[in-house]
């Protein structure tokens, strides 16, 4: 397994002073344990074939991807992993940002490679955005919503002039029914509302089932409307936001996104409108 170092690394070690700490390190990446108290992902393993060839033909996005899932899982080898795939730019874009950030996650979860790969890159401020789509809830049918929810959701549902089933749907997809739900992005409830959306639709508390899902369908509405009764770019605003459609002119590129609108698909019909903005429309 070879590795090109960091850029900003690259100057650090460009008097040959670190040059065997990083041999070392890159030698360990695939030997790296996890740390005692840490989840080993299946996926892990999976992941370092690909990214090296070994056995399957050499597929740096597929490694990406199985990297992530470990990551998802909790795996601390993958973020390590991770770190040095963007790093390198194998398969991603080089970026030394994103890199750091996985460090940090891999340091924090007792990996020792990742302390000593983050003292030559001080100067480095970690990424928010680190690549990976947080796991979906489980894939859940709207049959499951319970009696109450589903009389709750009828209600609100009618007030705004939306299908109850799509209503049950969104739900289904982004919580699994869970009124406790918390995503990786701080997303909150029933109907995973970020908290300025909360604050924007008068939720005080997310937690609360019936705030919850007064504040989620306003919201949908609201998006329906803007987006000209278009569903797919109402729905792909409602997980990637309303600016992240106009940024694209429809429905954005990310994987996440892409798989949120197939989950609602099987649960709902979306209807066959455009999913991209006329020309020169940017509301």
């Amino acid at each position: 397994m070879t590795f090109s170092l960091p850029r900003r690394v690259a100057a650090v070690c460009a008097a040959g002073l670190c040059l065997l700490l990083f041999v070392n390190a890159a030698r360990a990446v695939t030997e790296t344990p996890a740390a005692p108290s840490q989840h080993q992902s299946s996926s892990y393993g999976l992941a370092v074939q690909y990214e090296n060839g070994e056995g399957v033909e050499r597929d740096y996005a597929r490694a990406l991807e199985l990297y992530c899932d470990a990551a998802n899982d909790g795996d601390a080898r993958a973020y390590l992993n991770l770190g040095w795939m963007y790093a390198n730019g194998r398969g991603v874009s080089h970026d030394d940002g994103v890199a750091v950030g996985w460090w940090e996650k891999a340091a924090q979860s007792g990996v020792p490679q990742a302390l000593t790969l983050l003292n030559m890159v001080k100067d480095v401020t970690p990424a928010a955005d680190l690549g990976c789509a947080p796991p979906l809830p489980p894939f859940v049918s709207p049959d499951q919503a319970p009696p109450k929810l589903r009389a709750m959701v009828q209600h609100f549902a009618t007030k705004m002039g939306l299908s109850e089933q799509l209503v049950l749907a969104v739900i289904a997809v982004e919580s699994a029914f869970d009124a406790k739900a918390v995503s990786p992005k701080n997303a909150l409830g029933l109907m995973q509302l970020l908290p300025e959306t909360a604050a924007r639709f008068h939720v005080t508390d997310p937690f609360d089932p019936e705030q919850n899902v007064r504040g989620g369908t306003t919201y949908l509405h609201w998006l329906i409307e803007r987006f000209t009764g278009n569903l797919t770019l109402a729905l792909a605003a409602y997980n990637a936001g309303e600016k992240s459609v106009d940024f694209y002119r429809g429905v954005p590129p990310f994987p996440e996104t892409i798989e949120y609108l197939k989950r609602i698909g099987r649960l709902y019909p979306i209807d066959p409108a455009p999913r991209k903005l006329p020309h020169g429309k940017r509301r």
